[in-house]
This record gives C-alpha cells, structure tokens and sequence, in this order.
C-alpha cells in the first residue's frame, strides 16, 4: 500500500482540541490537545469485512479541494476505514472496559479493532468514527489521552481538516489561536466547511475573543 496515496488530515475535536501522535509523557498512545500542533493522519478505505480496498474510484490524491475531500469521505467507498498515523501506525480500538470504553493505541496491521464506520453529521458537518464494539473515537477527559466512549454520534464528531488542500470556494478563517511566547494556545476555535457561521477573512477578532 502506497501511502502516498492518501491526503493527509488533521483531526479537531468540536469541543476544542486536536488528535496529536503522542504527549510529552505519554509517547505510546495519542493524545487530544490544547497546546501542541496537530498530527498528520491518513484515512485508509477498508473493504468492511476485508482488506485494503486498493484504488477507490476517486482516489484521494486527485482531489484537488476541501469541498471534494468531504464528498469522498461521505462515499460509499470511505464508509469504512483505518487511520494511520506519519509512522505508519494504526489507531487501534481495544477492548471495551465497562463503564469506561476502551483505550486507543497504536498497532501495525489492520484486523477488526482498526477499522472504523465513517458517519456524517450533517447538522454540524463533523464525521464520527465508529468501532467494532460500538464505541466512537473520542477522548478522556481526565488524562486527554485518546479513547473510545459510548456517546451519542454527534457529540463524538470530529472535524477532519486536510489542510494541504486549497478551498477556493469557502476563503474564511478556520482556525484562530493566540499563543504565549514558549508556542502554547491560551485560546483556541475552529470551523470547518459548511458549519455555520463560519467567519469572513475580514472577521474582528475581538468578536471571536468576547464569545
């Protein structure tokens, strides 16, 4: 598998936050932050009871715009799929805890806990990630670490940004942050194609801060 082949993504979380590969502590699991810059990730069709689908019919890497992005995660084609991350690694879905979902680690081949059912909300334009045992990709919100947790699909959405693509259509602002001088976001908001209202190049930023 080429993976060249695939546009790489970074992963917002709605309630703030992006999917980092690791922490500065914790370097085996990824992680949701508030401080570091994203990670670049891969989605890998899957067939749902297969391997690698192999050359989908729009393959990712003629995709020219966000707009298209979008409608080919949304296809048939994408509706299951794994995430790899720059190493070549697989997010993985382990068992399910009762009562408290299931950890999220890294594995190297694709079988059942790596692969995912893409669903899209349309109300917020966020895709949600489903596992084998019905958990979503989400995170802890006590250590931050990555995770599967029962929730309901729109809470569990994601913004995926392929944020080499061009979005000639849509020129606003999809991300603002303010940082301290060591680097690190004391605020942080994103938007995302079709979310409403996404903010005009020509936004007053102290508007987003009083929010």
């Amino acid at each position: 598998m080429s993976n060249q082949k695939f546009i790489e993504v970074y992963f917002h979380h709605t309630n703030g936050g992006v999917i980092a590969k690791h922490g500065s502590v914790n370097t085996v699991t990824p992680v949701l932050t508030m401080k570091k810059s994203p990670s670049p990730f891969r989605i890998i069709p899957f067939h749902k009871d297969g391997d690698f689908i192999g050359e989908p019919s729009t393959p990712s890497w003629t995709v020219a715009t966000r707009r298209e992005f979008s409608d080919m995660l949304k296809s048939e084609e994408y509706q299951h799929v794994a995430i790899q991350n720059d190493e070549g690694k697989y997010i993985s879905c382990r068992r399910k805890v009762p009562g408290a979902g299931a950890l999220a680690v890294y594995k190297d081949k694709v079988v059942a806990f790596e692969k995912f059912l893409v669903e899209y909300n349309p109300t917020s334009s966020t895709f949600a990630f489903k596992s084998h045992n019905g958990l979503y990709l989400h995170y802890n919100h006590y250590n931050m670490m990555i995770s599967f947790k029962e929730r309901e699909r729109e809470r569990a959405g994601w913004i995926v940004d392929p944020f080499q693509l061009k979005d000639p259509d849509h020129e606003k602002i999809r991300f603002f942050g303010v940082a301290n001088k060591d680097g690190n976001f004391l605020y942080q908001k994103y938007a995302s194609v079709d979310i409403a209202p996404a903010w005009p190049s020509d936004v007053i930023l102290q508007g987003i801060l009083k929010e």
